[in-house]
């Protein structure tokens, strides 16, 4: 028996065919996509920047890495050799940040390995990273603002520090007043010659490097931020503080005034008080002058009454008395003398004592003179009653 193959089997069969070339081909696209999944579209992005905060550490970022679960990042120090940063990744990254903690200047790479053997590098890129810092205060002058004082700028590359980098001055509306290039390292008191301030300006000293603002990530902002600092200029001329720095220079001249005068005064009564006691002293001076010239005349006529009396004490006994007296010099002091002539006043006082001491016992040692007198008057007027009688 013979059977015929009708219209609608012979299209029944072609669209089997159809669709299994359909399905071969969807296979071979699906296993194509999973291979370029896992291994061409892995990324990195690391720009220069400067050491920030990210939960409360110091810390840098890699700020985009695009890699897979099982894969191995990794951040190495390229000038010591340190790695401080590495993990086997659990899931797949799309754009990430990687935040690094660390306090070291330098330059840094971030690579994206297919395992931990590191044999297969999927992705890589490298930056500096600056240690960067600046700081500025307040600052008034007496006349225009023609030159700002920043405090402190610094730039540290974690190698020489030789990286030069410029200062930027600008005011509130990001207009350029003055700019301090060719720094280095760390700098103090950097001036900065400006166009003139007239008012009262809050300006913001940035560090720039490469003709560019250097960032570092602020944990607080969330985002990446300038190095700056912002600082407040007041010349003197600024809405009436001239009037109060007028009346303070007044008060303060008015007060130098009174503080010289009394001390002039007090100079002055001192200096009066001071020639006063000169003179009373000149005055004590002349007095005890006085006395010293009196007490030496004094001295010069006891000492020729003492020669006098001497002289005729020598002359009845034939001995010096004078002995002591010509052992005395004149260098002796006005005290010694006085204390000599009380000495010899006093001695003399004795020798009278003693002189009418012996007289008086001279006549007290004859207790029968008085009655030999009256005897012999008796007999005499005896023996001339009896011449008359006779």
């Amino acid at each position: 028996m013979t059977s015929e193959t009708t219209t609608l089997q012979k299209g029944r069969a072609v669209l089997l065919a159809g669709l299994m070339v359909l399905s071969v081909i969807a296979m071979s696209a699906a296993f194509a996509g999973a291979a370029a999944a896992n291994n061409g579209d892995e990324d990195v992005t690391f720009t220069d920047q400067a050491l920030g905060m990210n939960d409360g550490e110091t810390a840098f970022v890699v700020e985009s890495v695009d890699a897979h679960e099982g894969q191995y990042l990794e951040v190495e120090h390229e000038t010591s050799g340190e790695i401080v940063f590495e993990t086997e990744l659990e899931e797949d990254l799309t754009n990430a940040a990687i935040f690094v903690p660390s306090d070291k200047p330098g330059q840094y790479t971030a690579t994206v390995y297919a395992d931990d053997s590191k044999t297969d590098t999927k992705a890589s890129d490298s930056a500096m990273v600056y240690g960067a810092g600046i700081q500025m205060s307040d600052q008034t002058a007496e006349d225009t603002i023609e030159q700002v004082s920043v405090d402190l700028a610094a730039l540290l590359d974690g190698h020489d520090d030789d990286t030069e980098f410029d200062v930027v001055l600008t005011d509130e509306d990001d207009n350029e007043l003055g700019t301090a290039t060719g720094l280095t390292g760390v700098n103090e008191d950097v001036t900065i010659d400006t166009s003139a301030i007239e008012t009262e300006t809050v300006v913001t000293a940035t560090i720039y490097l490469d003709g560019e603002a250097i960032q570092a990530y602020s944990d607080e902002a969330g985002s990446f931020v300038t190095i700056a600092d912002s600082a407040t200029v007041t010349p003197g001329m600024d809405d009436g503080d001239d009037e109060d720095a007028d009346d303070k220079n007044g008060d303060d001249k008015h007060d130098d005034e009174e503080k010289d005068e009394k001390d002039y005064v007090k100079k002055g009564d001192k200096d009066y008080d001071d020639k006063h006691d000169d003179k009373e002293d000149e005055k004590d001076y002349v007095k005890k002058g006085d006395k010293d010239y009196d007490d030496k005349e004094d001295d010069k006529e006891d000492d020729k009454h003492d020669d006098k009396e001497d002289d005729k004490e020598d002359d009845e006994t034939g001995v010096d008395q004078d002995a002591d007296g010509d052992q005395e010099t004149e260098s002796e002091t006005d005290q010694e003398q006085d204390s000599e002539q009380d000495a010899e006043q006093d001695a003399e006082n004795e020798q009278e004592q003693e002189s009418s001491q012996e007289n008086s016992s001279s006549e007290d040692g004859l207790p029968g003179f008085g009655i030999g007198v009256a005897l012999i008057a008796l007999l005499a007027a005896a023996m001339m009653a009896l011449r008359r009688q006779s």
